[in-house]
C-alpha cells in the first residue's frame, strides 16, 4: 500500500508541474478575487506540509529551507510575492522530496511518529498514515491549483 502512496504522490506532483509549467511569475503569484492564496503559495504549502507531517513528526530533520516554513505552513496566507529564485527552488524540490521520502522509508529511517488529528478529524498515528494523508492533502491542493489556473490565464 505504501508504494502506491509514493506513486500517487509523484503522479499528483507531475500533474501540478504540467499545469503550471507555462505560467509566468505574475500568474503564479496572482491571487484571484475571493481567495487568499495563489498557485505558488499552494505549491509551497504542499512541500512544507509533507515535510512537517512526515519528517518533523518523526523527529527527523526537514529537507527544505527553514525560511519556507513560516511562509507556507498550515494557517498562513500569501503576504508577499514569491521570487523567481524561490519558485525555482520549489520546482527543484517538487518530485525530489517524494523520492527522498520513499528512499528514507525503504531504508527504515522512520522509527517513531508523533500522532495528531487533522482538521478533517482524521487520526494520523503512524508514518504510513502520514504518507497516506500527505498524498490525500496533495490531491486536494491539486484541485485548487487546477481551479486557480483557470482564473489567472
Amino acid at each position: 500500500m505504501t508504494q502506491t502512496n509514493f506513486d500517487t504522490a509523484i503522479f499528483s506532483r507531475k500533474r501540478v508541474s504540467e499545469f503550471t509549467k507555462d505560467l509566468t511569475i505574475g500568474q503564479l503569484n496572482k491571487i484571484p478575487d475571493g481567495l487568499n492564496h495563489n498557485i505558488i503559495w499552494t505549491m509551497g504549502h504542499m512541500l512544507v506540509s509533507q515535510q512537517l507531517m512526515v519528517y518533523r513528526r518523526s523527529s527527523l530533520p526537514l529537507n527544505i529551507k527553514s525560511e519556507l516554513l513560516e511562509r507556507f505552513k498550515s494557517g498562513t496566507a500569501v503576504t508577499t510575492s514569491v521570487s523567481e529564485e524561490d519558485v525555482q527552488y520549489i520546482r527543484d524540490k517538487w518530485i525530489e522530496l517524494i523520492e527522498q521520502t520513499r528512499e528514507d522509508y525503504e531504508n527504515g529511517l522512520f522509527k517513531t511518529y508523533d500522532s495528531f488529528v487533522t482538521k478533517l478529524g482524521i487520526v494520523v498515528n503512524t508514518i504510513e498514515d502520514a504518507l497516506w494523508f500527505s498524498t490525500f492533502h496533495d490531491g486536494v491542493h491539486l484541485g485548487w491549483i487546477m481551479e486557480i489556473r483557470k482564473l489567472v490565464q
